[in-house]
């Protein structure tokens, strides 16, 4: 596994080259894809969001990444984790604002539906310490597409705080799928 730390700003998108490379991990050999987001090209209507200096995390790339045959360099693995990143953020603020429309732009599937489902509350105040890029498979349908995860830890309002979020890499950009809490709620 590597290890490193992310720095500087990067762009609104994730490349189509980004998206290519991990092809392998996202595509598989499914026969069904998945559901498309919301808006097509969502992602160009993001709000920029920038991440401060305590939401740049270590990143590691797990061996289960390159397990499955895609690559994944430093660069793409950055941009990645903070285009999720802010993804998150605006996740927060899109239940804090009752906005379907900005919970389209960073979620589809299950996530979105529950960002939309929730009841308005204050955006937390999040710290990321560590992001390890990962992958997810369904032990139940061994057919089933291996997902992109990234599990992050930090601190959520000053305590102590944990998740994973299932992506979809598109050429439009990342979307949270899903969030399993640590306890795997």
């Amino acid at each position: 596994m590597r290890r490193w730390m992310s720095c500087g700003p990067r762009p609104a998108l994730l490349g189509v080259g980004v998206a290519a490379a991990l092809g392998m991990v996202l595509v598989g050999s499914a026969t069904v894809p998945p559901a498309e987001p919301a808006a097509a090209g969502a992602a160009e209507e993001r709000p920029q969001v920038e991440l401060r200096a305590d939401q740049r995390p270590i990143i590691e790339i797990s061996d289960a990444v390159g397990a499955l045959g895609g690559s994944l360099d430093d660069a793409a693995a950055r941009r990645l984790t903070g285009e999720v990143i802010e993804g998150l953020l605006l996740a927060d603020r899109a239940v804090e604002q009752s906005d379907p429309g900005l919970a389209a732009t960073v979620a589809t599937g299950p996530y979105r539906d529950e960002l939309i489902g929730r009841s308005p509350e204050p955006a937390p105040d999040r710290t990321i310490r560590s992001a390890v890029i990962g992958v997810v498979e369904n032990p139940d349908d061994f057919q089933a597409v291996p997902r992109l995860s990234i599990a992050l830890d930090g601190t959520e309002n000053g305590a102590p705080w944990a998740t994973m979020l299932h992506v979809w890499v598109t050429s439009a950009g990342a979307f949270i799928e899903r969030e399993v809490s640590a306890d795997g709620q």
